[in-house]
């Protein structure tokens, strides 16, 4: 073939391309490249669906997650291919591999969480405590919802309507509100799930994912038949108190639920996706204890209900022989200076070879 018709074919090429005639395939322009694919192309590119799926293919020798926010990158395989993390989708995601996959649902996690305490919270850009704050443990929440009350469902304005489009699939209606401008953000981690409310004022209300007194589907109250149900397993308040900082006692009751600890930066935020921990993520179970609690994190207080949530966490046995005169036994050695500190304030004395006794309740 000669050059000439070389130039021509590819002429020819090009204009199918640029004229839209690839039915199936929408375009991304994009100004920088996060994976180094095109480091030799042009500055300005118009990318097809077969390409951006490539460009999410990260080089073997980078962990897919650990690449830079791409927001356009981001934006288009959403818009493209849905929600990452929505079962619904996974059959237009099947030709992205599953790290790069991850990735994209962490950068969506982090809009989202952006997207709610800065357009459906009284917070909004004054207050960035709350945001810094979940925006740090977005590596560890499977799934995410969003409650709207009268004021945001209803809103017709053209950003609001991108709002709830990027929250399709996990929209519910909260009714009632309490308060018209009032929403809910639920966080599914691990074995728990976690509310918080737009409107402050509101405590955090933390659930059993197993045991949750309302459904993720349709309409949810936000009072005490749902959202703020008696069955809470935590209740937590956005105060400083005692010289602590709200998110340090957070950061506290998420340790102990749900063997999760972020290091943290500098300052008031936390680092996300490190802990020394296991992580509550995607059913990881890996052996090693939790890390052991703090001073200020032993619950002086015993009952059962706190025994049953601490030994969950930490994987223990539970020998209960109180109603049949016995004692109340947990399985576990002297080793875990956390576990030690936490039973002996409530009580318990240590057998070797058996665990750790109390009597009667």
């Amino acid at each position: 073939m000669t050059t000439r018709n070389r130039n021509k074919g590819q002429r020819k090429r090009n204009s199918i391309e640029s004229s839209g005639s690839h039915p199936p395939e929408r375009t991304l322009r994009l100004t920088r490249d996060p994976f180094g694919v095109t480091r030799s192309c042009p500055p300005l590119l118009v990318f097809t669906t077969p390409v951006a799926s490539l460009l999410l293919s990260p080089p073997s020798r980078r962990g897919a997650r650990s690449v830079r926010l791409h927001p356009e990158l981001r934006d288009f395989s959403v818009s493209h291919w849905g929600n990452p993390w929505l079962s619904s989708n996974s059959a237009r995601w099947s030709h992205v591999p599953e790290p790069a996959r991850l990735m994209v649902a962490d950068w969506l996690k982090l809009e989202l969480i952006h997207d709610f305490f800065d357009r459906l919270a009284e917070d909004g850009s004054s207050d960035t405590r709350r945001l810094k704050f979940w925006q740090g443990y977005h590596k560890y929440i499977d799934d995410m919802y969003f409650a709207l009350g009268p004021r945001a469902a209803g809103n017709r304005g053209g950003d609001f309507k991108e709002l709830r489009r990027k929250m399709e699939g996990r929209l519910l209606i909260l009714d009632p509100a309490g308060l018209p401008g009032n929403n809910a953000f639920i966080m599914s981690m691990g074995d728990y799930v976690v509310v918080e409310f737009g409107v402050k004022g509101n405590a955090c209300f933390i659930f059993r994912r197993s045991d949750l007194p309302f459904a993720l589907s349709g309409r949810v109250a936000g009072d005490g038949t749902a959202l703020k149900h008696a069955s809470h397993v935590e209740r937590l308040l956005h105060f400083d108190r005692g010289g602590r900082r709200w998110e340090r006692i957070f950061e506290a009751g998420l340790a102990r639920l749900l063997t999760v600890r972020l290091t943290r930066d500098r300052g008031d935020g936390v680092s996300p996706g490190r802990n020394v921990a296991p992580s509550v993520q995607r059913g990881n179970t890996a052996a090693g204890s939790p890390a052991p609690l703090p001073p200020a994190e032993i619950e002086p207080e015993f009952s059962m209900r706190s025994l049953e949530r601490f030994s969950a966490v930490r994987r223990l046995r539970i020998h209960d022989h109180t109603q049949i005169g016995g004692n109340l036994w947990v399985v576990t050695d002297d080793t875990d200076t956390g576990a030690k500190r936490q039973l002996q304030a409530w009580g318990f004395t240590y057998r070797p070879g058996r665990g750790w006794w109390r009597g009667r309740r």
